[in-house]
């Protein structure tokens, strides 16, 4: 079975959920006055010519991270937004050769899952080139007209990982800031001992608005009691008590060989118990750097 490129879903009240040809999600939110684009998928064809087909209001670009799988569609546009923090990977991560690899293993899973894929070639990935890069903050806000944006930075995923509420849905744009299987086994995430405390303050700060918790990968939205179970797998991981299995990623050396679950998950990196939020952590980046394990004190507060 064969599929488009992109494929286009409406969810209502203005927003879009664009999937790319590697399953993964990108968001058209729509004001009276502008759009605004979360994330910009895998670079596999051209984004900014079929998001043009949907709107013809202007346009920002918010990237929230600088992973392959969400920030390289970037070179489709003239400007986006990304955390200064992830500058320096963006990049690197965004190359065509990585992209290709991405794509092949994304349709692989695909067919193997018995799934539709999607007919590309080379000439459907855009090149690198000249793409202005804003600075995106912790709390800017993005005026739709009549809906307003504010970034929200979560760092642990990366350093610079940047969701997006949507005050009139209260809706979470929370990518992969936390979801069903959340990487932070990665070399370019953070502690996590950071992770822990942005995963507080987000729900110090947003906790009790945030209605809808949408995610990029798997499944579009999924219960906003994910955020206290995740917080709940990373002091089950202070305390010792972590059970799940070793988990192998060999996608372009971006991984660990020290990778674990928190709970013991299924072949579809689901939790076998029925919860929700579980984590992929390496045992190696518990505890912010330069910390004593030792005299950590109870999760990393000392």
């Amino acid at each position: 079975m064969k599929r488009n490129l992109f494929i286009a879903t409406d969810v209502g009240n203005g927003i879009t959920c664009i999937e790319d040809a590697a399953n993964v999600f990108m968001y058209l939110i729509q004001g009276t006055e502008r759009v605004l684009l979360f994330d910009t998928g895998s670079g596999i064809g051209n984004v900014a010519e079929f998001v043009s087909t949907l709107t013809d209001l202007p346009i920002y670009v918010v990237v929230s991270h600088g992973h392959v799988d969400h920030a390289s569609g970037s070179y489709d546009f003239e400007e986006v937004y990304l955390s200064e923090k992830d500058r320096d990977i963006f990049p690197e991560l965004t190359k065509v050769e990585l992209r290709m690899e991405f794509a092949e293993k994304a349709a692989s899973m695909a067919a193997e899952q018995g799934r539709p894929t999607a007919d590309w070639g080379k000439s459907d990935f855009t090149p690198p080139g000249p793409v202005k890069l804003q600075i995106l903050e912790n709390g800017m806000e993005f005026n739709l007209g009549g809906r307003i944006l504010r970034a929200v930075s979560v760092p642990g995923h990366t350093p610079g990982f940047t969701a997006v509420f949507d005050e009139m849905t209260q809706s979470l744009f929370a990518g992969d800031c936390g979801n069903p299987s959340t990487f932070m086994f990665l070399k370019e995430c953070t502690s996590l001992e950071e992770y822990y405390h942005a995963l507080l303050h987000l729900k110090e700060e947003y906790g009790g608005r945030i209605k809808h918790w949408i995610l990029s990968h798997m499944m579009m939205e999924v219960p906003v009691g994910i955020l206290d179970e995740l917080i709940e797998c990373c002091e089950t991981v202070f305390e010792g008590k972590a059970s799940g299995q070793n988990f192998v990623f060999d996608f372009a050396d971006m991984g660990s060989e020290d990778a674990y679950f928190v709970y013991p998950a299924g072949v579809n990196q689901l939790r076998q118990d029925g919860h929700l939020g579980n984590i992929i952590y390496s045992t190696k980046k518990r505890w912010k750097e330069g910390r004593d394990e030792n005299k950590s004190g109870i999760y990393g507060k000392n």
